[in-house]
């Protein structure tokens, strides 16, 4: 499959989608990347490089998967521990085969430059990771609530009286220079990503579906690792909706397209608190009301991305119903594309099987009693029929794809 896409846009919806987990820092990663940028330019950093760290800065706490962790590293004291969301962020990363030096750079981005403790063999990581804890510690010193200039002395004190083994001593020259210039600042809180990523260069280029697969997956695993009821759900539901497309004489451009729309559906979860996805009793109005909150940042995350729209409205529409009384949209069976239309029934599907915190997973039985009993006001009958009569491949899929997943949990958790 030829799927054209950016990377800049897919970096930008993964930035845009962690700052879902705290909306009351969503500021912070643009603030990072466009300090970082004006330090890059003052250190004489090369461009190439320089792109690196901006990617970087933009994804450098994708590691942090709850809100309160994200509260925690705006204290301007927080002490980050071997194992925590940097190097949680550098796993995620790093599997993105271009993005190699930017996951080095997420995994070292809380260590001081005069610490041994990190294998730091590579100045070029060393530095750019350095960078970014420069541009970090300013960031979480900005209060949005005053004029920026007043603030800009105190800031700039504060950060040039940290320890003397926090910074190297040419990014703190750089600083001291940057911190006199009012544009400095005022960038600082007016530049957006988008803004920042042209203004360095880093334009959209088109990669394949080789390329970005692994880019892609990352946003499953965001929203599936946040808890171990969910590690495999998107796994799970990406298998089983590619496998329903092969059986409805879907092309294999398009099974793999289901595929990543599978993978991405439920990334507007990160708009849910965990203690809501993982309570075990049922949930208040309010809380319902949440819940119903995440197709629509799910749509609103995926159309950021351009050549994105059928995977889009795939992964988007899986709680639109057939007779409109489903969310986000209220979207009538007239309406929904038979991908969508697939999709809810690979969400459902894969959900009944699962374990979660207020029941076990469901046996066939049991599972198609509810799934047929949701046809035709909620589901596609004809789609609910194929699942029925291919139940054995399809599940196969599943259960493979799950298993995978849950080998990948653990490991990214064991290492």
């Amino acid at each position: 499959m030829k799927l054209h896409i950016s990377t800049q846009n897919l970096v930008l919806s993964l930035s845009e989608a962690i700052d879902l987990i705290a909306p009351s820092v969503s500021y912070h990663h643009r603030f990072v990347a466009c300090a970082a940028c004006q330090i890059c330019e003052a250190a004489g950093i090369p461009l190439p490089m320089k792109k690196e760290i901006i990617y970087a800065s933009a994804l450098h706490d994708i590691g942090s998967l709850s809100e309160s962790e994200k509260l925690r590293l705006a204290n301007f004291n927080y002490e980050e521990e071997d194992g925590g969301h940097a190097k949680r962020g550098y796993l995620l990363v790093k599997e993105y085969k271009p993005f190699e030096k930017v996951a080095q750079f997420i995994r070292y981005h809380h260590s001081k430059w005069g610490e041994s403790k990190f294998d730091l063999q590579k100045n070029e990581i060393r530095i750019g990771a350095n960078i970014i804890l420069l541009a970090d510690r300013i960031a979480v010193l900005i209060n949005l609530n005053k004029n920026i200039l007043e603030q800009a002395p105190q800031i700039a004190d504060r950060i040039l009286k940290m320890p003397q083994n926090t910074f190297a001593p040419q990014l703190l020259d750089a600083f001291l220079k940057l911190s006199k210039v009012e544009a400095f600042w005022l960038n600082i809180i007016t530049k957006s990503l988008p803004e920042i990523f042209l203004h360095n260069g880093i334009a959209e280029s088109d990669f394949d579906r080789i390329d970005n697969y692994e880019l892609i997956k990352i946003f499953s695993r965001i929203i599936d690792f946040r808890s171990h009821f969910t590690a495999a759900h998107s796994s799970g539901v990406a298998a089983s909706a590619k496998a329903l497309c092969q059986m409805a004489g879907f092309s294999e451009d398009e099974a793999e397209k289901m595929e990543l729309a599978g993978f991405v559906h439920d990334i507007g979860k990160l708009a849910v608190p965990t203690e809501i996805l993982e309570k075990t009793g049922p949930l208040t109005h309010d809380e319902r009301n949440i819940i119903l909150t995440h197709t629509y940042y799910t749509d609103m995350i995926l159309s950021r991305i351009k050549n994105f729209d059928t995977i889009r409205q795939w992964a988007a529409y899986h709680h639109e119903k057939m007779d409109g009384s489903g969310y986000p949209f209220h979207l009538e069976s007239k309406n929904l594309p038979i991908g969508s239309r697939i999709m809810a029934v690979a969400d459902i599907f894969v959900a009944l099987f699962e374990d979660r915190p207020y029941r076990k997973g469901m046996t066939k039985e049991q599972a198609f009693s509810i799934i047929e009993n949701m046809a035709p006001k909620a589901l596609d009958p004809l789609i609910v029929k194929l699942l029925k009569d291919n139940f054995e491949y399809i599940n196969s899929c599943r259960i493979k794809a799950q298993e995978k997943a849950a080998i990948e949990y653990s490991e990214f958790f064991s290492a």
